[in-house]
């Protein structure tokens, strides 16, 4: 993903949390969004990204599946609520610096967005779905 964005002011994104953490994905890859109890079997992204989980289990009202475009296929990932989609302008996008990119073992990571909704700030985590990893990643290596 380049982050060029969609529009000259910034990119549309759906935010979601997983690991205890706000992750974003560009809205143009997002596919479907459903109810756990509805949608396909699913890998849970924070499992797949190796990310400590917010709680042992978030409880069935609050999980979600969503499906992300890949190349030519689709996937479906285990996320949990809130999900939201917003507008995020060019200036609230922090592309990685290279050595950092470099470094990060969770390829998919391209860019940090400081977002305000209801007047709170938040950052999340932009990821790219169509470079994540195939399995969970397993290591005690730090995530940057």
């Amino acid at each position: 993903m380049t982050l060029s964005p969609t529009t000259s002011a910034g990119l549309d994104l759906v935010l979601f949390h997983a690991g205890g953490l706000t992750c974003a994905v560009e809205a143009s890859l997002v596919v479907a969004l459903r109810d756990a109890r509805t949608a396909p079997p699913a890998i849970a992204l924070a499992e797949l990204l190796d990310l400590a989980p917010a709680s042992p289990i978030a409880p069935p009202s609050q999980a979600r599946r969503l499906c992300v475009r890949q190349g030519h296929r689709e996937r479906w990932l285990a996320i949990d609520e809130p999900v939201r989609h917003q507008h995020a302008p060019a200036a609230a996008l922090y592309p990685l610096p290279p050595l950092v990119a470099t470094r990060c073992r969770i390829r998919c990571v391209r860019a940090l967005a400081w977002l305000r909704a209801h007047d709170a700030e938040s950052l999340a985590i932009l990821l790219d779905p169509r470079h994540l990893p195939e399995r969970a990643i397993r290591s005690g290596k730090p995530l940057v």
